[in-house]
């Protein structure tokens, strides 16, 4: 499943993240992020399927770590997020 979320997050962080994407690649990151946020996600929602469905799961799972919201909507992720467990690129 880990490999569903990589190429999810490729995709969706490509087209409604550009600048980030560009300046993780700038740095070196991209890959490292992509692949800790596919792992979050899958043990997430591997945790969560032991009390609902797969669909359920997901819903919740992948807004916060692969679907991230469009840059012009939220420029800058992590704003105002203090947990770096709940959220993407934050350390």
């Amino acid at each position: 499943m880990r490999m569903k979320y990589l190429d999810m997050a490729r995709e969706h962080w490509a087209q409604y993240r550009p600048k980030m994407v560009e300046d993780l690649k700038k740095a070196g990151k991209l890959e490292e992020e992509l692949k800790r946020a596919a792992t979050k996600a899958r043990d997430l929602v591997d945790d969560l399927v032991d009390t609902m469905n797969l669909n359920e799961a997901e819903e919740i799972v992948l807004p916060r770590y692969i679907l991230l919201p469009a840059e012009e909507d939220v420029p800058l992720l992590g704003e105002g997020e203090r947990d770096p467990e709940t959220s993407v690129l934050m350390g």
